[in-house]
């Protein structure tokens, strides 16, 4: 590990891609304005991916936000954008639906200080609209296990600080719909780069209702070839992973999640989110069909 960052408070970059998403983002940002690193020491580049509301002028009102536009849709096409105008040392990326906690960036920091790591992936806590969601339960219980990733050698981009100079030495984020950043992070592991926890440094993210879920259930179908592809997988591989994934989900395995979130719900509750699960199958494989097909077709 090349550990070339020796102040105690070198520049951050942080890094939010944004479309049509402006009252989450005003959270977001007014959370971003109050953090316990120094005022001086971080930058906050909000790129707009072709939004249709008020994003520009809410970025402006903000003193450490400076705001940014990508034309070419897609998330990771606008953090790259990020990266290309970040002034600092270290990049520190989350999502405009994400409320840093007061000393995120000050935790998130500490590792790389110490010469321990090269990448940092924070908690993501959830929090509810509606605890008797059965939607917003599994959503908590099933995504955005930062903790679990890292130990997998992975991170998603709702909190992850990273090196900048890593981007020169292994590339940007490859161009897919779904689990760039987990492509991206492997990568990066892969050729030797540290990535370690950082278990107070703490964004929360909403849980996400039933619509909103089911659409993430597709778009990770859809990203799902792209992304084994992206990260080298046999063709054969590619096809078992599909079988598997069309296998009925047990509801031991649901049970074992709940029971690992310390989480108690009732008889009807378990059903209603056991049926999610299923959907989370069936609607990921229209998803991962859906990407072959227009494979095929171009």
């Amino acid at each position: 590990m090349n550990n070339n960052i020796k102040q105690t408070s070198p520049y951050i970059s942080v890094i939010i891609p944004v479309y049509n998403d402006a009252q989450r983002l005003q959270l977001c940002l007014a959370a971003l304005e109050n953090q316990s690193y120094p005022k001086y020491s971080y930058e906050v580049i909000v790129i707009d991916n072709n939004s249709t509301d008020n994003v520009k002028e809410l970025v402006n009102s903000f003193s450490q936000a400076i705001y940014a536009f990508e034309k070419t849709t897609g998330s990771y096409a606008a953090r790259n954008k990020g990266i290309s105008l970040a002034k600092g040392e270290v990049l520190a990326f989350t999502d405009s639906d994400c409320i840093p906690a007061l000393h995120w960036l000050e935790e998130g920091i500490k590792p790389i200080l110490e010469g321990s790591a090269d990448l940092v992936g924070g908690r993501v806590e959830f929090y509810f609209q509606n605890k008797n969601s059965a939607a917003e339960l599994y959503d908590s219980i099933t995504f955005l296990n930062t903790k679990k990733a890292t130990e997998n050698g992975v991170c998603q981009t709702a909190n992850l600080f990273v090196k900048k100079n890593l981007f020169k030495n292994i590339g940007l984020f490859p161009d897919c719909e779904e689990g760039d950043d987990i492509a991206w992070t492997r990568h990066a592991t892969t050729n030797g780069f540290v990535l370690s926890y950082q278990d107070k440094s703490i964004v929360k993210h909403p849980a996400r209702k039933l619509r909103p879920l089911l659409h993430k259930f597709y778009r990770v179908g859809k990203g799902t070839i792209p992304w084994l592809k992206n990260v080298n997988t046999p063709a054969k591989k590619i096809m078992l992973y599909i079988l598997r994934d069309s296998i009925p989900p047990k509801w031991g395995t649901l049970k074992r999640k709940i029971e690992n979130h310390n989480l108690r719900v009732s008889k009807i509750m378990f059903a209603k989110m056991w049926s999610i699960a299923v959907l989370w199958k069936v609607i990921r494989l229209f998803g991962i069909l859906s990407s072959l097909i227009k494979q095929r077709s171009t």
